[in-house]
């Protein structure tokens, strides 16, 4: 009922998997992201505000479900073991969830404290306004999960260059424009929800590739990605000059998003 009667459905469309599987998942990201909780603090706001305003936040927990239960169908073992699996990732949810104010920069958490400051002004507690204006930042944090695990550093750690190197490098940009993108026909959609998914990715095999470059833990994120591109200048200022030139657009196509895909996946390679 959280996530409308489509999702079974489109999850083992994209995945290949079955319907326990999705089922599997969506206990898992439950847990992990402790989101009973959540949707009793917003069933609790009934007569309190707006009814299409405690549908849009349950939207923004769907929004988090639907990239989390997708990313563990794809990347966690078979079959799911919700015990296991929530034992391994929600330590360092709550990790991540405790250090938002360290690991984001200032624009970040500017936009955080904006949309905490919106649902507040329509009545939300602020406690639950905090929690769901997070939410979109809490969606990478099984990928951080894994990559502080492969990496040995802390999910903080990770988390700073993790988003250190989505700013440098556009990545929510270019995600947000390719929600935005014109597509004609289902294949397009699914062109376009490909390449989001391998933004994701790319993020994630970056966050990787500094990390493993050798510098100390306590070297502070943005110098740890500074040196990592010293030292791949001619790849790094094409994929900039791409960026560039996407940014002068007055609006992202699917074969723009096609291109700056291969260049961030050249990027990695490099």
């Amino acid at each position: 009922n959280r996530v409308g009667p489509t999702f079974v459905k489109e999850t083992m469309e994209k995945t290949g998997l079955g319907p326990a599987d999705v089922a599997r998942a969506y206990a898992i990201v439950r847990d992990v992201f402790q989101l009973r909780p959540l949707w009793d603090a917003i069933d609790a706001l009934d007569n309190r505000v707006p009814a299409a305003l405690q549908t849009a936040l349950v939207l923004e927990s769907v929004r988090l479900m639907e990239r989390a239960v997708a990313w563990f169908l794809v990347n966690a073992g078979h079959p799911l073991d919700l015990a296991a699996e929530t034992a391994a990732f929600r330590p360092g949810v709550e990790a991540l969830t405790a250090s938002l104010d360290t690991v984001l920069d200032a624009e970040e958490s500017s936009r955080l404290a904006a949309r905490v400051a919106e649902s507040a002004g329509q009545g939300v507690p602020d406690d639950l306004a905090r929690r769901l204006a997070a939410l979109p930042v809490l969606a990478a944090a099984p990928d951080l999960v894994r990559i502080a695990e492969k990496t040995g550093r802390a999910v903080a750690a990770v988390a700073s260059v993790y988003f250190g190197l989505g700013r440098r490098f556009g990545l929510e940009w270019l995600r947000d424009r390719a929600d935005g993108a014109k597509v004609d026909n289902h294949w397009q959609r699914q062109a376009v929800a490909a390449i989001v998914d391998d933004l994701f990715a790319h993020q994630s095999a970056l966050t990787v590739r500094v990390l493993e470059n050798g510098a100390g833990e306590d070297t502070a994120a943005d110098t740890v990605v500074e040196e990592w591109i010293a030292r791949r200048r001619p790849v790094v200022e094409r994929v900039e000059q791409l960026l560039a030139e996407l940014r002068a657009q007055p609006a992202i196509d699917l074969a723009m998003l096609a291109v700056a895909n291969r260049q961030l996946r050249g990027l990695i390679a490099g």
